[in-house]
């Protein structure tokens, strides 16, 4: 259920035909969950200001039950940054990136709560 969502002043056109499938695949990487359920939102064109000014910047949001943790998160926020830049010209000193954890009984996906034993990496039956 891991939810992406990545808001920027930048232009849509600059994003490319591929941007949703390449974001996908990386957090299918990163967080070990399948492409099926990861949603990707990209929020171009915002009215978004870092330092007071208007240059290249982005707010990304990484929602997901069980598997944030610090290192993962660096790892995986370092290639966001890395990707950001290369696609969007947004250099990572201008990107935040925020890691939420969502418990399980917090989120509905097709009718149902999430497992309940879901909460943490070491829940996972891999």
């Amino acid at each position: 259920m891991p939810i992406i969502t990545i808001q920027t002043n930048v232009s849509a056109c600059q994003a490319g035909a591929s941007f949703h499938k390449d974001i996908t695949e990386i957090a299918s990487e990163f967080l070990q969950k399948s492409q099926k359920i990861i949603w990707v939102m990209l929020e171009t064109d915002k009215q978004l200001t870092m330092g007071a000014t208007k240059e290249p910047t982005a707010i990304v949001s990484v929602e997901c039950i069980g598997r944030l943790k610090p290192k993962l998160n660096l790892q995986f926020g370092t290639k966001l940054e890395e990707y950001l830049l290369q696609n969007l010209g947004i250099p990572k000193n201008r990107v935040v990136i925020k890691f939420v954890r969502v418990p399980a009984l917090f989120c509905q996906f097709d009718g149902h709560l999430h497992d309940i034993g879901i909460e943490f990496d070491e829940d996972l039956k891999s």
